[in-house]
């Protein structure tokens, strides 16, 4: 229970040990720490090339659109597949066993026997055809995310492909005979919607003339870490005490501690890996890759061997059934955790999903929102402990929260101002949606302009967002780029894409000045050559035609 209580306020608040940085500018600040509070100088998670992982309400939950839909949803499919997989198999494991004994006390070759042994074949085909309601649910669901948010799809399709391979894996506590039922159970929910969905995205893609290949899945390892910094001190500092809770939560039950035991073997060759200076050749070679990726991708049948009921046992008698329901609890957790590290995890640490690698953390946060409940649980059990126990569950309650919560006071007590459209280009988009429909208009390619409220089409976007979904802007960045600037001939680019107008203001001057090397607007005569259709403060409007 307090471990539910705990889970809600590490994920929202989550941000890491970037709470360090506060405590330097603390000591600097000649002001004071209330006031320093006060003032916040900066954002203390996703700040730095150290620190890159973000405060979760601040950096995703609130900006990402797409994903306050695609979040619930895929939690929502997530819960379906536990309660298939995890409470029904426990329960089912257990009616079946409670069968066995009774027909072991009745004599065998009667006809009461064969009589009850057909009834409990129909009762289970009853129960299991109701268990398979909720699948039908989890498709619906899952079809509709590709539109939606398509890191949440990426990421339910993957980790139901690790589901199901665990429904038939014989040695994983989810092994089920009749798996078939439920594999076409999903797939037929999922299908119709999903295949005529990604069709549509990959007939769109392929229409884009200026399309990256490749763009999307590349070798990246270490999600945004860079270079030169340590993969296992980058998560330390950007995650704080959250793996060794979770370790520590494995660790505290019996029969998880005999199954890290035995799973440590599968890591040791990766920890050796560790010991070979990051500068070797052999890093860059693509059999090694290759090697490494796909024997992490093993990560859950190899969690589901360890776990295995052959390994653990299980107890026979009457009065172990709550010791044994507590077992196979642990047994289904550790292997749901499992797929979530592999798919969660693992995958973006070794694969760029994004041309922006560091998109990846909207795959990442659900490997996270999974991990929390298991660091939590750590925690309350240190809260039950003695003083000294109690004293550490909240300093690491305060260590993992205490950046996030920097961020969120920094941006809601009003200190963190941004403007992105002021009164001048608002009355200018006014004047655009006069102009006829589909007007194309040129402007520096920002994210503030005001083309944005103006319902016209753009030449380009902002470039990080055009860059972000894998097209290629430099061509036609480098022509708005020469016209803006009045290079020789570049007027060309309004008759190559028919433009009908283009705007003149503080976007385009800002643009130009910040480029490598830094440019100027192009003189007054240059920009007589085109009608002024409205000026609007700093902004003026011409048009073509």
């Amino acid at each position: 229970r307090l471990a539910a209580l705990l889970t809600p306020f590490l994920v929202i608040f989550c941000g890491g040990l970037g709470w360090v940085m506060f405590i330097a500018d603390a000591s600097d600040s000649e002001s004071g720490f209330w006031k320093l509070l006060s003032h916040l100088p900066r954002q203390y998670t996703n700040s730095d090339p150290a620190w890159r992982w973000s405060n979760s309400l601040t950096t995703l939950f609130i900006t990402q659109r797409s994903l306050l839909l695609g979040l619930p949803l895929a939690l929502t499919i997530f819960l379906l597949w536990r309660r298939f997989l995890v409470d029904d198999s426990t329960e089912l494991a257990q009616k079946t066993k409670e069968t066995r004994v009774e027909e072991s006390s009745t004599s065998p070759g009667t006809t009461q026997t064969r009589d009850d042994a057909r009834n409990l074949k129909r009762s289970e085909k009853s129960e299991f055809s109701a268990r398979l309601r909720p699948l039908v649910a989890a498709g619906f669901f899952a079809s509709t995310l590709s539109l939606i948010h398509s890191h949440t799809f990426l990421t339910v399709a993957l980790c139901s492909f690790y589901f199901f391979a665990l429904m038939i894996w014989p040695r994983s506590v989810w092994y089920r005979r009749d798996w078939a039922r439920a594999l076409g159970v999903f797939a037929l929910a999922i299908a119709p919607l999903a295949i005529l969905e990604i069709a549509y995205l990959l007939i769109a893609r392929r229409s884009e003339s200026n399309a990256t290949p490749g763009a999307f899945l590349a070798w990246n390892f270490g999600w945004d870490k860079g270079a030169d910094r340590n993969f296992f001190v980058f998560w330390l500092k950007n995650t704080g005490a959250l793996w060794p809770l979770i370790f520590l939560a494995f660790w505290w039950n019996d029969d998880s501690r005999r199954a890290i035991k035995r799973f440590a073997w599968f890591w040791a060759p990766l920890l050796l890996l560790t010991l070979v200076p990051s500068s070797s050749a052999i890093f860059a070679a693509p059999w090694l890759r290759a090697l490494v990726g796909l024997w992490l991708a093993c990560t859950p049948f190899v969690v589901a061997f360890c776990f295995s009921r052959e390994k653990n046992g299980s107890a026979a008698s009457a009065s172990e059934e709550s010791s044994t329901r507590w077992r196979e609890f642990w047994r289904g957790a550790a292997l749901f955790l499992s797929v979530f590290c592999t798919v969660g995890f693992v995958m973006p640490n070794l694969l760029r999903f994004a041309p922006w690698v560091w998109d990846n953390n909207k795959i990442l946060i659900y490997w996270f929102v999974i991990a929390v409940p298991f660091a939590a649980l750590a925690l309350a059990h240190l809260w039950r402990g003695n003083s000294w126990k109690r004293a550490l569950s909240v300093f690491l309650f305060f260590t993992m929260t205490w950046a996030g919560a920097l961020d969120i006071w920094h941006g809601s007590n009003g200190q963190l101002e941004q403007r992105n459209f002021d009164n001048d280009g608002i009355a200018l988009a006014q004047t655009m949606r006069a102009l006829p429909p589909h007007s194309l208009i040129l402007h520096a390619p920002t994210y503030n302009s005001p083309v944005c409220l103006s319902g016209q089409p753009s030449l380009m976007g902002y470039t990080g967002h055009v860059s972000s979904h894998g097209l290629e802007s430099g061509p036609r960045e480098a022509e708005i780029r020469d016209f803006l600037s009045g290079a020789p001939g570049s007027e060309s680019v309004l008759k190559k894409y028919r433009v009908a107008a283009f705007i003149v203001g503080p976007q385009e001057i800002d643009y130009l000045k910040n480029l490598d090397p830094p440019l100027a607007l192009a003189s007054p005569a240059w920009w007589n050559k085109w009608k002024k259709a409205a000026q609007n403060g700093e902004y003026s409007l011409y048009t073509t035609r």
